[in-house]
């Protein structure tokens, strides 16, 4: 049987469009020419595969699930077992993640600064999402824990003696196990674009003196 390569043709054409575009959003001196560097075009297509991951919508969800699984799990031990203590402890913890919530948008908006340095903008958008992943797994390592205790003595599933520390400690290594699990290409895809980027860049920006 043949193999059918019709549509390839036309794949590579719209990549080679959008790698031009992309570069010559930050140099607008090469639009309408086709002397762009193998160099910028590595560099285009690095913030091409960055843009086009789903981490920026996805970890945005999962911190709306943290919120809400909070919420929830907070009213319900108050309701059920008139905890005021997991009452103050679960709107500590949403202030918690607000703060991290609104501080992750203000990176974003940050990373807008560089607009005008392709190298620098690429390699905020690189820390950028290091700090969302790295973020996101803070919080749920530190929050998910709570929600389950709060569940469990809100129906008394643990019986009256029950142990904080054993009980966070369980919830800990479950939430660690289930991260590694779930996020692990996530990660070592972070690190290849940024092995990527630093062969690509003239120096390393986190190296003090540059």
């Amino acid at each position: 049987m043949e193999y059918d390569d019709s549509h390839k043709p036309v794949e590579i054409e719209e990549k080679t469009l959008r790698l031009r575009q992309i570069v010559s959003e930050f140099y607008p001196d090469t639009i309408g020419s086709a002397a762009i560097s193998d160099t910028d075009y590595k560099k285009a297509d690095l913030l091409r595969r960055m843009r086009d991951d789903a981490d920026m919508l996805a970890y945005p969800k999962l911190i709306t699930i943290l919120i809400i699984s909070l919420m929830v799990s907070t009213l319900t031990v108050f309701l059920l077992q008139r905890s005021w203590l997991f009452l103050i402890i679960g709107v500590l913890g949403l202030l918690v993640i607000l703060s991290v919530r609104y501080w992750l948008k203000e990176e974003t908006l940050r990373q807008l600064q560089y607009k005008d340095n392709f190298e620098l903008y690429v390699w905020e958008g690189l820390k950028l999402k290091q700090s969302r992943q790295t973020s996101v797994q803070v919080l749920y390592l530190v929050i998910f824990p709570v929600i389950m205790i709060q569940f469990a003595i809100a129906f008394e599933t643990v019986g009256t003696g029950i142990q904080y520390w054993k009980e966070y400690i369980i919830a800990i290594v479950i939430s660690t196990l289930t991260w590694w699990y779930v996020f692990k290409d996530d990660r070592k895809q972070l690190l290849v674009w940024k092995r990527e980027l630093l062969e690509l860049l003239p120096y390393n920006p986190d190296q003090p003196g540059f």
